[in-house]
């Protein structure tokens, strides 16, 4: 009696290959990013400690982010999770510091300081009186850089009392992006603690009241808000104010202008070239009308134009201030040459960003030394290009795994 072949899953075929391997090629991709996003925002650890203590603590640091992913993988291979409370949890904690540390940071126990919240405090008050919004300066004499977006998103929470309780506030959108990103809470849960708690320039400049993370993080939801309303053809009226939205955020540092073509492409492809368009335009008008006046109005004395002085470090024949845009301008136009998702989007952000700020930022680690602080400030310019590659990365190592327990389980997976 001739025995009946067994059917299998295509999956399954390779399945015991992919867990003797374990990480294939495109897993190790997703584990260097998220490694590297905590070692290239090692700043403080360059800032306090020297030598083998150093190299010790970036490896480890390394290390305890591999392990996490490891037990990613595994919770995914086995379908287990987290409730909800954690991400309150991780997020009450991230809070409590904050509510512990910001109020020292403004003592200046350890040198003088971030001038970052400064920045948004005095911008924010001409706003409200008035006044031209780059006449002020901080504490420290530098100018504002801050586009006016920022400085609009931010005075609400300098009429509550502080312009930094918008790091709160953001926070708190933040895990909820995250829990409506990605599938699973478990992989939420590690992007934040990642994110914060292995990330020492991000948690450095979240309890100083800075809001370079805070761009990245209102930015990221903006986008992802004006991409949800659309797919799911949403009223009119949110579509709207999530436009709006983005264009207030995307005025907050002149780098996110690689938004519109991404946003333009993605909408194309799912909704066609007149959604597209108007979705730009909406956005794209509320930055211009915010940022062309006050750049007009005294272009000598715009101070984001000042972060132009970031790339001195390279040779002016180079003409990075002009190169370097056009580059990350380029890289964001792929996405009309690929089928495009939300995770895509992001990692052509994040490789936007990379060309844009990973250039002169390792450049400047190579010049200002290795194992400088300002060396390693430099560097930490990348972690804003590794939070867009993050959302990339952790959504794909969560879809695979989810394809590795339904394939050991037997089922076909889902798109």
């Amino acid at each position: 009696m001739q025995a009946t072949a067994v059917k299998e899953h295509p999956l399954s075929l390779s399945l015991d290959t992919q867990r003797q391997r374990f990480f294939v090629a495109s897993d190790v991709i997703y584990l260097l990013v998220v490694v590297f996003n905590a070692v290239a925002g090692g700043s403080m650890c360059v800032k306090f400690l020297h030598g083998p203590a150093l190299a010790l603590s970036l490896f480890l640091l390394a290390g305890t982010v591999a392990c996490a992913m490891v037990w990613l993988r595994w919770m995914h291979i086995k379908g287990k999770t987290f409730g909800r409370k954690w991400l309150v949890i991780a997020g009450c904690l991230f809070a409590l510091m904050f509510a512990v540390l910001f109020p020292l940071s403004l003592r200046h126990l350890v040198g003088v300081g971030s001038d970052r919240n400064d920045a948004l405090r005095v911008a924010s008050a001409a706003l409200v009186h008035g006044h031209y919004l780059y006449d002020a300066r901080t504490y420290r004499g530098d100018p504002i850089t801050p586009l006016p977006g920022a400085i609009i998103l931010a005075t609400p929470f300098y009429l509550l009392g502080n312009v930094s309780l918008q790091n709160l506030f953001w926070l708190a959108m933040l895990l909820w992006f995250a829990s409506k990103y990605f599938r699973e809470r478990s992989t939420a849960l590690l992007f934040v603690l990642v994110l914060l708690g292995a990330t020492s320039s991000n948690l450095d400049d979240f309890m100083v009241g800075g809001d370079y993370l805070i761009n990245e993080v209102y930015v990221a939801i903006a986008l992802y808000l004006v991409l949800l309303t659309h797919e799911s053809k949403r009223p009119a009226i949110q579509q709207l104010g999530a436009e709006i939205l983005l264009g207030l955020a995307i005025d907050s540092r002149p780098i996110y202008i690689v938004v519109f073509p991404l946003l333009a492409a993605y909408l194309w492809q799912r909704s066609g070239p007149k959604i597209a368009l108007r979705a730009v335009l909406v956005s794209g008008f509320v930055a211009g009308a915010l940022s062309i006046p006050f750049y007009l109005y005294d272009p000598a004395h715009f101070g984001p134009l000042h972060v132009t002085h970031k790339l001195d470090g390279i040779p002016a024949k180079y003409k990075a201030t002009i190169v370097l845009p056009i580059l990350g301008f380029l890289t964001s136009c792929l996405g009309f040459l690929v089928k495009l998702s939300k995770p895509r989007v992001y990692l052509l952000l994040g490789a936007s960003m990379s060309l844009m700020l990973g250039i002169p930022g390792v450049m400047g680690l190579f010049s200002a030394g290795v194992l400088t602080v300002e060396g390693w400030y430099s560097l930490s310019w990348l972690t804003t290009a590794t939070f867009f590659l993050m959302l990339w990365a952790l959504w794909t190592y969560e879809k695979s795994g989810r394809a590795l327990r339904l394939a050991n389980q037997g089922e076909a997976p889902q798109a």
